[in-house]
This record gives C-alpha cells, structure tokens and sequence, in this order.
C-alpha cells in the first residue's frame, strides 16, 4: 500500500495511506506529531524553510514515488548545536539515508 509522509510548514506531519486498499484500508492519518515536538529544530526541505506543506509518497516496499512531482528529496534538521545538525535524503532510486552534514571528513555518517 502506498503511504504519503507530509510536513507542514510548522514542523508537524502526518503518514496517511494515498488510497484505500486491503493492506490500508483508510486514508485517515496513521501516525502524526504536532509542531511543538520539533519547537526546537530548524528544518529546511530540498534545501530552503519550508514554505507549503510538502510531501513525498512511498511504496508499499519503501521506495519513494520518483513520478511525484515537487517531492521531498531532502529534509535537514539542526538542534541547538552544529554537530547535532542531521539529514535525511530520499534519492530518486528510493535509498533513504539519514546522515550527518557536520560528521568529520572520515565518519560513515558523513553526508
């Protein structure tokens, strides 16, 4: 079943099914945070502050939907230090990564 994971501008989001099927049999929300649990991230989506609610939709195998157009590709998120700064990138081919922009030049979790 194919899920849509969508933001808003506030920080809040949202998981709903995309359509009605036997393996998500409602397009009601499925999972939710409110803005105040990310009060204190900065967030920035495919490099600029979110300005509309954006969203990106997944397969039922967890690979994003490369036919939707304006589709989150990247989303960064940075806490009250620099070396707490994260990213999640959602290239086209579908292999998520959450990873690190600040992690020294060596470090796996390097972006």
């Amino acid at each position: 079943a194919k899920v849509r994971f969508s933001m808003a501008t506030d920080g809040a989001w949202t998981v709903a099914c995309v359509a009605t099927t036997p393996g998500c049999p409602v397009t009601d929300t499925l999972h939710a945070r409110d803005a105040r649990d990310s009060a204190n991230v900065a967030m920035a989506v495919n490099g600029a502050a979110p300005t509309a609610a954006t969203s990106i939709a997944f397969t039922g195998r967890g690979i994003a939907d490369a036919t939707q157009a304006d589709r989150i590709q990247q989303i960064d998120l940075a806490g009250n230090l620099p070396a707490q700064a994260l990213r999640l990138e959602v290239p086209d081919f579908g292999g998520t990564r959450l990873c690190a922009p600040n992690a020294p030049g060596g470090d796996t979790t390097k972006c």
